[in-house]
């Protein structure tokens, strides 16, 4: 099964005018899948280093190993852990997390009505075969008509102004969810409306 990569961060250190260059700078991985690390080395003029002998190493190789390649490799255990590259002088941590492999994505409310120029809030999160959310995975989101509602990268719906209905999409990786989104207009004769004052009254 094939890698997913996450945007965690990866630190380290120069050695003495060398720097290690790591790709993927993280990693995120189902279990029982593999992520392949390459390294370049360059000196402190960024030219590249040629020959140079590269060590990997697992925090936790109950959550990953790697080979002497640089092949990551996840097992059945599920958390974080840390590869550590060192080579010329210098060294990379590349942090790791390790998921369950997702099933479905959940997206909430699954129908709900707002007037025209408001706004709804979805949320959405990523669920394991077992019902068990997997959470801080980056969900996507769209709108199947944006001149009806558009939405934000945080699933926040605001309508258009049209008075119809659209469907509001969370996608991860290949797994995707929708929820119903009507739009209604504030006339009079639409029931959802809030009452009209009473005459002489100020509004």
């Amino acid at each position: 099964m094939s890698s997913v990569l996450a945007a965690l961060g990866c630190s380290g250190s120069s050695g003495p005018g060398a720097t290690l260059v790591v790709t993927p700078d993280s990693i995120l991985l189902n279990r029982n899948s593999t992520s392949q690390l390459s390294v370049t080395a360059l000196d402190a003029a960024g030219h590249l280093i040629t020959g140079v002998a590269v060590e990997f190493n697992s925090d936790d190789t109950l959550i990953v190993t790697v080979t002497n390649l640089g092949l990551v490799q996840s097992h059945d255990s599920v958390g974080n852990t840390t590869i550590r590259v060192r080579g010329a002088g210098a060294f990379r941590d590349v942090p790791v997390r390790v998921i369950p492999t997702p099933a479905s994505v959940a997206i909430s409310p699954a129908d709900t009505t707002i007037f025209q120029y408001d706004t709804a809030r979805f949320r959405a999160v990523v669920l394991a075969i077992t019902g068990d959310t997997i959470r801080s995975l980056p969900i996507t989101w769209s709108s199947t008509d944006t001149t009806i509602a558009t939405v934000t990268t945080s699933g926040l719906a605001r309508s258009a102004g049209r008075a119809s209905t659209t469907f509001i999409q969370a996608r991860y990786q290949g797994l995707s969810n929708q929820a119903r989104l009507a739009i209604v207009s504030r006339s009079a004769g639409n029931p959802m409306a809030p009452p009209s004052p009473p005459p002489g009254s100020r509004t």
